[in-house]
């Protein structure tokens, strides 16, 4: 007869041991098991399902990180609603307080190839767009500022700088802070965007022209070429989310 007891056979189950698992059922043996903090009952905790949340979480982490967020932004990518709600300031729409939830959804299931979110400086505005990447496919992080200041330092004649080849491709483009770059006649900014509505391509664009929703197409009719602005705003090409004060 076998003569180990319950508890050596709890510590085998709950060391995650398949093979005394099994043994012990054979044995007539009852098994131990435990309530995992999901509320599920299993032989080890945390359950698989719960014992695999982290190693989920850090994959997302490093594809993000190779999507281009700048590590200052990176919390919001598996933040919870709570900690996104405490950093973001969504603007009134006819009255009404949007929410969080509602205005990532319209972002990710957009039709418009732009999403321009629009505030002042400190609103939540890339947080936001950051958090609603990790549920598209593709995604890629720049500011408008390193785009421009990559094609300055590219070599001639040695094709695009590399970070504007991506943004021109990348599945969903987040472009952070129009309105920082420098203006120029071979804008970088200007050939990614041109590039991308050319190719009909999602482009979300975090800006500061103009504060608000009502102000941004005139800042940007001053800043960049017809061309650009219409681009941007010309009926049905944008949605358009605004930001208020009170976030960060």
């Amino acid at each position: 007869m076998n003569e180990r007891t319950a508890a050596d056979v709890e510590r085998a189950v709950r060391a995650d041991d398949p093979g005394d698992f099994f043994g012990a059922l054979a044995r007539g043996e009852a098994p131990a098991f435990v309530r995992c903090g999901c509320g599920e009952m299993t032989t080890s905790a945390p359950c698989y399902a719960c014992s695999q949340k982290p190693e989920a979480a850090a994959a997302a982490r490093a594809r993000m990180s190779a999507s281009g967020i700048p590590a200052r932004y990176r919390w919001a990518v598996d933040c919870s609603a709570a900690q996104l709600a405490a950093r973001v300031a969504l603007a009134p729409v006819d009255g009404m307080a949007p929410t969080l939830r509602g205005a990532r959804d319209a972002i990710v299931g957009a039709r418009e190839p732009v999403v321009l979110l629009v505030g002042p400086s400190g609103a939540g505005k890339t947080s936001f767009a950051v958090a609603c990447m990790r549920s598209v496919r593709r995604p890629f992080f720049c500011s408008a500022s390193d785009l421009d200041r990559a094609r300055i330092e590219h070599s001639a004649g040695q094709g695009e700088a590399p970070i504007v080849a991506r943004a021109m491709r990348a599945g969903v483009l987040v472009l952070d802070d129009l309105g920082q770059d420098k203006i120029s006649s071979v804008s970088a900014v200007e050939a990614v965007l041109l590039a991308r509505h050319n190719a009909e391509a999602p482009t979300w664009i975090t800006t500061g022209l103009g504060g608000t929703i009502e102000g941004v197409q005139a800042a940007l009719d001053l800043r960049y070429n017809a061309g650009i602005a219409r681009r941007l705003t010309e009926d049905g090409a944008a949605l358009m989310v605004g930001f208020g004060r009170g976030g960060r």
